[in-house]
């Protein structure tokens, strides 16, 4: 669980919160991007659990509040 933990403060609230820091900065330069890079083991398609999946590929479409309310579920299930 600890581990989990730590994996998501680092993959997913780390690289928000650097993105967020970012956006105000990007908007000084003109043509600015910000890019995240992830390897191939961050595809949700090699993910075993497909209630995740299901949660992640909305047919709405998926915002950034729908990303952290799966998160939020996801880390309660870890926690029993």
């Amino acid at each position: 669980m600890k581990k989990a933990e730590e994996c998501l403060a680092v993959n997913y609230y780390g690289c928000k919160g650097v993105t967020e820091a970012l956006i105000p900065l990007s908007s000084i330069v003109q043509f600015s991007r910000i890019v995240n890079v992830s390897s191939e083991m961050g595809r949700l398609s090699l993910s075993p659990m497909k209630a995740l999946k299901k949660c992640l590929v909305p047919p709405d479409g998926l915002t950034e509040e729908k990303v952290d309310e799966v998160l939020q579920w996801f880390s309660k299930g870890l926690q029993g």
